[in-house]
């Protein structure tokens, strides 16, 4: 059966959550990053191995922040190489038309020599704005953090810096947002720094000794990148063939949908040709009920011979007794328009021919007929006599 998309996407973050375990923090004392219940948070290190890679709080670092009269990159190199400490980390920030700034982290001394050491300031500001300001409430002295350009600050308030305000006019900062981290919203950030962290970043914070074992140090960086990337390969190989599977699944349901509906759309393609052809036999039909309606007068009076449709134009011919009051019963039908004989009256015998043509309107009423039979007459007449 085909992979679920969401099983395979649970896998992967279940192992990018498991690397966590190999960072740490330091604020005074090791604490090893975990997930509990989707949320990192943070475990004391009882005894045991200490991370390899570690966040150091800004408690126990210091940070400054210098500018150098070298636009060069080698030749700024060169300099950073020259004035480098042990336990120092530097980055360069910007290179302006005449300077370089410079930032510089100072570290504690670590007995298990970590891979990398990131302070928690480049993590927490990453996604900082240049007008935000951060603060983390400690149980003596709170630490403030801002970004201003590609330049880190970071410190304690305390001192003469003791308010935010204080702070950014150090700094040279206007101040919009003041945000006050929680636990949880800090280690937020850090999770956050760590995705967004640059490869010329990452270089700065590795921490090179000066009795490194070179070779050891290569093996133990390439070893868990190796490992990492072939299992991530591995999960996503194994993610992108299941996706294949399900979507060529999901392409031969779509083809047999698409089919139906195609059927359908001839069948009601065929349907409607159908209907048009109807309504155009039914349009060119003429209606009679009007023009019977408007002959019933006559019928008892007139032998009509033919009736014929011309030009829009009913043409009706036959005999009767008197042509002319032919034509004023008809012309006095509320259905019936401009009334007129076509040809000169004919005598027959005692009879006279006539051709008259009208025209029908386009709204037709039936209007109602009171006629008395002769018969209805003659027993009206019968029953008035006994009466009598």
């Amino acid at each position: 059966m085909f992979l679920k998309v969401h099983s395979l996407k649970q896998q992967i973050r279940r192992l990018l959550h498991s690397f966590w375990c190999k960072v740490g923090y330091y604020n005074g004392s090791f604490y090893k990053f975990i997930y509990i219940d989707g949320k990192l948070t943070l475990k004391p290190i009882e005894g045991g191995k200490k991370p390899k890679i570690l966040v150091v709080a800004s408690n126990v670092y210091s940070e400054q922040n210098s500018s150098l009269p070298v636009v060069d990159s080698k030749e700024l190199r060169k300099l950073l190489k020259l004035q480098s400490q042990a336990n120092q980390a530097a980055l360069v920030c910007e290179i302006q038309s005449d300077k370089s700034i410079i930032n510089k982290w100072q570290f504690p001394q670590f007995e298990h020599n970590p891979l990398f050491i990131f302070p928690e300031s480049i993590l927490l500001t990453k996604g900082c704005t240049n007008t935000e300001i951060l603060i983390t409430k400690n149980n003596n002295i709170d630490s403030i953090y801002a970004k201003v350009g590609s330049v880190t600050y970071s410190g304690q308030l305390k001192g003469v810096i003791n308010t935010e305000k204080r702070f950014a006019m150090s700094i040279g900062m206007q101040v919009n947002d003041v945000i006050t981290l929680s636990q949880e919203d800090k280690l937020k950030r850090i999770e956050e720094g760590f995705k967004r962290l640059t490869l010329k970043e990452v270089t700065a914070f590795a921490f090179m000794g000066v009795n490194t074992n070179w070779s050891q140090l290569i093996i133990k960086l390439l070893l868990p990148g190796m490992v990492f990337i072939s299992t991530y390969l591995l999960v996503a190989s194994l993610f992108l063939t299941g996706q294949t599977y399900y979507l060529d699944y999901q392409n031969e349901s779509i083809k047999t949908q698409v089919g139906d509906l195609l059927s359908v759309q001839v069948e009601t393609e065929q349907k409607e040709q159908q209907y048009l052809t109807y309504i155009d036999i039914l349009k060119n039909q003429m209606d009679y009920s009007g023009l019977l309606v408007s002959l019933v007068p006559v019928f008892d009076q007139v032998r009509l011979t033919s009736i014929v449709y011309e030009n829009g134009r009913f043409i009706i011919r036959g005999e009767i007794d008197k042509a002319s009051d032919m034509l004023e019963i008809i012309a006095k039908e509320p259905n019936i328009q401009d009334a007129k004989f076509d040809f000169p009256v004919i005598k027959s015998r005692a009879r006279e021919r006539f051709t008259i043509s009208f025209v029908l309107k386009n709204e037709l009423t039936i209007p109602e007929l009171k006629r008395i039979t002769k018969e209805a007459e003659k027993e009206k007449t019968e029953e008035l006599k006994n009466n009598g």
